[in-house]
């Protein structure tokens, strides 16, 4: 496996954060992991490894002296330390011209298609053919799968003409743009597998993780469903589940058993005991894997 990131180094007495990849490469017979810096950009001032998919191209935003956001695409096995610059490759659109992001929040699938935000729309790229505009708000929670079938949030009204509010519902955004609405409560999507099965939070009185199950491949799927209504296991784990503040999860491919992804959810909680001076909160952190 190979692992992409940021880490701090410092260059001349200066405090620099730079992106780095590591790869573990247990197969061979070395018996430590290698790892190296990312290619710095010219004129940049701030990258990371955000993302490395199976084929091992990794996707690296980065920021300019001027303060533009842009990002890169590069491949570990195609570095040559004494020409950096050759061996990364700046987003651009179908004309050529280099994109200018909104935020560091880009993600790639192993096709090689990109999703990121630039100042005026959320996109979808597949380099050298098309660029695409996306109805989602932005790319923070949105993820891609290898068939370029995109989850993300839109924005909708309340249909009040007076103090009109406006909320974000899940969606799900297939190969050909098709949008399909998974979730019309205020919710947010985490991830998206290769099925197109989605996981995400509903905002309620905590945010209350939910499961979009596809009906591909001629299956008649289960829809939208909660986690809370089926979650199980032992005493302690569900009063520490139910009394959370579920955050960031991640779902992998249906096993062909169970017809449904494993997912991984982080759950914190904040137990408080005593009270006024004698009052003390102490922060509490679990990981699940719900199978």
């Amino acid at each position: 496996g190979q692992v992409v990131g940021l880490l701090e180094k410092t260059v001349d007495g200066q405090t620099v954060r730079a992106g780095f990849y590591l790869d573990l490469d247990i197969l061979s017979e070395s018996p430590l992991p290698t790892w190296d810096y990312l290619p710095t950009p010219t004129g940049s001032t701030f990258f990371y490894g955000r993302k490395i998919n199976n084929n091992g191209d990794v996707i690296v935003p980065f920021r300019q002296v001027d303060g533009t956001r842009r990002a890169y695409l590069f491949n570990p096995s195609e570095y040559n330390p004494a020409d950096p610059a050759t061996d990364y490759e700046i987003l651009t659109d179908p004309s050529g011209a280099q994109l200018s992001l909104l935020n560091y929040w880009v993600n790639l699938n192993d096709s090689g298609q990109v999703i990121g935000t630039l100042t005026d729309f959320t996109f979808r790229l597949t380099p050298g053919v098309a660029i695409e505009s996306l109805p989602i708000e932005s790319t923070l929670k949105a993820a891609i799968n290898n068939y370029g079938e995109v989850s993300g949030e839109i924005r909708v009204s309340d249909g009040r003409k007076k103090r009109s509010t406006t909320r974000t519902t899940s969606v799900r955004i297939s190969d050909l743009g098709d949008i399909e609405l998974i979730n019309e409560n205020t919710s947010e999507t985490e991830d998206l597998n290769q099925s197109g099965d989605v996981v995400g939070f509903e905002y309620n009185e905590r945010l209350t993780p939910f499961v979009y199950h596809s009906d591909v491949d001629g299956n008649t799927g289960y829809g939208l469903f909660y986690l809370d209504d089926v979650v199980t296991g032992s005493a302690d784990d569900l009063e520490f589940w139910f009394g959370s503040y579920p955050r960031n999860c991640r779902m992998n491919d249906r096993d062909a058993g169970t017809g449904f992804g494993e997912i991984a959810i982080e759950a914190r909680r904040v137990i408080v005991t005593g009270k006024c001076k004698n009052r003390t909160e102490v922060r509490r952190q679990r990981v699940f894997l719900l199978t």
